[in-house]
């Protein structure tokens, strides 16, 4: 039953990832400029907040967001 147990896999990662709409969400506040994390995800529902800032980490290692030093 290999096909069985990767639908289990699957289904236990859908409520985790985060959906195309906020993805989407989250680059448009990247989009002006660099911004703190906490205002990026200060938008998003709270309770997917701590899953999104892994998406965060995920889309800066991918190369999609830099990190950058604040001014001063």
């Amino acid at each position: 039953m290999p096909a069985a147990s990767a639908v289990r896999r699957i289904a236990f990662w859908i409520p985790v990832l985060p959906s195309r709409a906020e993805l989407e969400q989250l680059l448009r506040a990247a989009s002006p400029g660099p911004r703190p994390a906490r205002e990026l995800l200060g938008a998003l529902a709270a309770n997917r907040r701590v899953l999104m800032f892994r998406a965060l980490a995920w889309l800066i290692k991918l190369d999609l967001l830099r990190v950058v030093a604040p001014p001063g």
